[in-house]
C-alpha cells in the first residue's frame, strides 16, 4: 500500500470527508500540524485555522485516532522566530506534547531535537524538508536525536545522485524517507534561505512568491523543474528506489483543494493541469494565463532528471504582459 501524508487543518469535517475517498492501495496515514497557541517555532506565518482552543484541538486527536491515523506535530522553524534558546523551548513543548499526545515531532534544528529527546526519549522525531539535508554529511548533525525519518530537501527528487545516496544510508540505519510530491518551490532557488529567514522573522513572504511566478512564467518549463513536484502516474519510480512515505503539501491551502488534490493522488493517475496539483497560491495562480496539461511530459524519459523538462506547455495568451 503507498502511503501518504497531509495537512491537518483542525477541521473534523475534513477528516471525515477524506476517510471516504481512502482505498486499500493508497493511504493517507498521517496527518501534520501546528497550533499557534503554543508560539513554537514552525515552518509557515500563523495560519486562521490553527487558532483554536485546546480543548477543540483535543477533539480533533481524538477523531483522528479513531480513524488509525498518526498525528505528527511540527516544530520545524528557525529558532530566531521567536528569538529563543532550545532550551527555552521546554515548557511549551513539554505542555504540548501532554495536551495533544503526538505520534511524531518534526523539527528543523537538532538543538530542538535535544530538547525533546530530555522530555521523551522515545518518541519519533522527523527531521523537516527545512533542514536541507541533501547528504549524508548533513544528516549526520542529527545522529544524536536518532530520527525516526527524514523527509526530503525541496531538490532532492530531482537529483538523482544525492537521492540513491540519502536512500542508500537511511535504509541501512532504519530510517523512513518522506518524499514531498506537491510542492512548487523553483529548483535551486537562490532566495531559498532569504526566503526561510523572512518566514522566521515573521515577515510577509509574498516578496519571494512573486519572483518565483516571476522566473515561471518567463519559462514555464520552470514549474515542473520544481525539485519536489511528482506527477501521480511517476511515483512508482519513487516507489521501486524505496520511499517510504509522500507528502502532500499545503498547510494554507483550502479544503476543497486539498481534498481534491488527496484524491488525485491517492487514485495514482491524473490527465488535467498540472498547475492545479501543485502548491501555487490562489494568487498567484490567478496570474498565470495558461495551462500544463499533464500529456506534456514525454512519457518515454524514464530518468529522474530529465522527465519533468520534456514539456511542452500552452503559451501565454496573447498580448500578456509579463
Amino acid at each position: 500500500m503507498r502511503k501518504f501524508t497531509a495537512p491537518l487543518h483542525w477541521d473534523i469535517e475534513y477528516l471525515r470527508a477524506m476517510a471516504k475517498i481512502q482505498n486499500s492501495s493508497a493511504q493517507v496515514v498521517e496527518l501534520y500540524g501546528c497550533l499557534n497557541y503554543y508560539e513554537l517555532p514552525n515552518g509557515r506565518i500563523p495560519l486562521a485555522h490553527q487558532n483554536i482552543s485546546i480543548p477543540e484541538a483535543q477533539n480533533i486527536r481524538k477523531t483522528l485516532r479513531e480513524y488509525g491515523s498518526s498525528f505528527a506535530y511540527l516544530v520545524n522553524g528557525p529558532l530566531a522566530k521567536t528569538a529563543q534558546k532550545a532550551s527555552d523551548l521546554a515548557s511549551p513543548l513539554t505542555k504540548m506534547m501532554a495536551d495533544l499526545e503526538p505520534d511524531a515531532v518534526v523539527i528543523s534544528e537538532p538543538q530542538i531535537g535535544r530538547v525533546i529527546r530530555d522530555i521523551n526519549s522515545t518518541i519519533p522525531i522527523h527531521i523537516s524538508s527545512i533542514a536541507s539535508v541533501e547528504t549524508i554529511n548533513d544528516l549526520e548533525r542529527f545522529k544524536e536525536v536518532k530520527p525516526h525519518r527524514l523527509i526530503l530537501a525541496h531538490d532532492v527528487p530531482k537529483d538523482e545522485g544525492k537521492l540513491i545516496s540519502l536512500l542508500g544510508h537511511c535504509q541501512a540505519s532504519g530510517m523512513e524517507v518522506e518524499c514531498m510530491v506537491t510542492e512548487s518551490c523553483l529548483y535551486r532557488c537562490p532566495l531559498k534561505a532569504q526566503h526561510y529567514a523572512a518566514i522566521a522573522s515573521g515577515r510577509d513572504d509574498s516578496e519571494f512568491h512573486a519572483y518565483c511566478l516571476k522566473q515561471r512564467l518567463s519559462d514555464p518549463r520552470k514549474f515542473l523543474e520544481a525539485g519536489s513536484f511528482l506527477r501521480p502516474q511517476d511515483l512508482f519510480r519513487y516507489d521501486d528506489l524505496g520511499i517510504n512515505i509522500y507528502k502532500i503539501s499545503g498547510r494554507s491551502k483550502g479544503l476543497e483543494w486539498l481534498l481534491n488534490t488527496i484524491r488525485i493522488y491517492l487514485s495514482g493517475h491524473y490527465e488535467g493541469d498540472l498547475l492545479e496539483i501543485m502548491g501555487i497560491s490562489t494568487k498567484n495562480r490567478e496570474h498565470i494565463p495558461f495551462e500544463v496539461p499533464c500529456h506534456s511530459i514525454n512519457p518515454a524519459d524514464t530518468s529522474l532528471t530529465t522527465t519533468y523538462q520534456q514539456i511542452q506547455p500552452k503559451s501565454p495568451s496573447p498580448g500578456f504582459n509579463q
